[in-house]
């Protein structure tokens, strides 16, 4: 099986704040305000214990909005933002409860022979995306209680797992790339962790982390799984992570070849913000290229 605040901060001076993971901020561009928001695009990434969403002009790719909010999403459902009328709107669920099936096997109907196998339960629904450019099927299960929220507040949203999005940025930044290439895009308590190689997807698994033991013994165990040769392979890191962390300093010592996810890897205008937005909000902003 394949797997795996501080408070309002208006950017008068085009300067984006770099968040933590235990902090609480909200961007925007000096020019945009919320009477704008039918023209755009809501994109929002929920996590178990964090939500965060960005608000993009599909006309012209400029991200206008950046929220970042370590909280459970229905707890911050009065942010107006959250309650405004959109052009569209793309979310991403995260679930520990998929496998992958190649597409060219995979029947509809066979859908509900894999519940027992991902551990779905009858508190779950059992949905179904399909990786077109990897040619692969995700089979995942997530809390009907849950989905029946987000259809309640987001009547007509694009619901996504949340491989599609990290996948879709990947292919679109890199998939040119000989070569191998381990990604891990970290997500609060858990990362991710996807492999490709000679642009290839080969490998995808999402684990929870306790530390930072925890997470090098992950990419070093998927590493030797996929016969990959930690000082020849490079590492591409995306999330609320500092270039000069400890723990990129860690992962360099293992990976020599280790970096943040590149700022023009996806096709958005981010020029309003000076500091890189794109490394630090990948899976979140990569949501631009679902559907399309």
């Amino acid at each position: 099986m394949f797997q795996i605040s501080l408070k309002k901060h208006r950017l008068t001076d085009k300067f984006l704040l770099l968040l933590s993971m235990n902090e609480q901020a909200q961007a925007q561009v000096e020019d945009f305000d919320i009477t704008q928001a039918k023209t755009h695009e809501l994109y929002l990434e929920v996590g178990a214990n964090y939500f965060k969403y960005a608000v993009v002009n599909p006309e012209n790719k400029a991200v206008r909005l950046l929220s970042h909010k370590a909280s459970n999403l229905y707890n911050g459902l009065h942010d107006d933002w959250l309650r405004s009328h959109f052009a569209k709107t793309k979310i991403s669920l995260s679930s520990q409860k998929f496998t992958f099936v190649p597409s060219a096997l995979f029947h509809e109907s066979a859908t509900q022979n894999f519940v027992k196998y991902i551990g779905a339960t009858d508190h779950d629904e059992v949905c179904v995306h399909h990786l077109t450019d990897a040619q692969l099927t995700i089979i995942y299960a997530l809390p009907k209680l849950q989905l029946d929220k987000i259809h309640h507040y987001f009547p007509n949203a694009e619901i996504y797992p949340q491989i599609a999005p990290l996948f879709k940025g990947i292919n679109f930044g890199f998939s040119q790339i000989f070569g191998k290439q381990i990604f891990i895009n970290l997500r609060d308590t858990y990362a991710e962790i996807l492999i490709m190689a000679d642009k290839q997807f080969v490998f995808y698994n999402l684990f929870e982390y306790q530390n930072q033991d925890e997470l090098l013994y992950f990419a070093l165990l998927c590493a030797q799984e996929n016969d990959l040769k930690p000082a020849s392979t490079t590492l591409k890191i995306s999330g609320l992570l500092g270039a000069d962390s400890e723990l990129m300093q860690r992962l360099q010592h293992y990976f020599t070849h280790t970096e943040m996810i590149d700022q023009d890897s996806l096709p958005l205008n981010t020029s309003q913000f000076e500091k890189p937005i794109v490394s630090s909000h990948f899976s979140l902003l990569a949501l631009h290229l679902c559907g399309l």
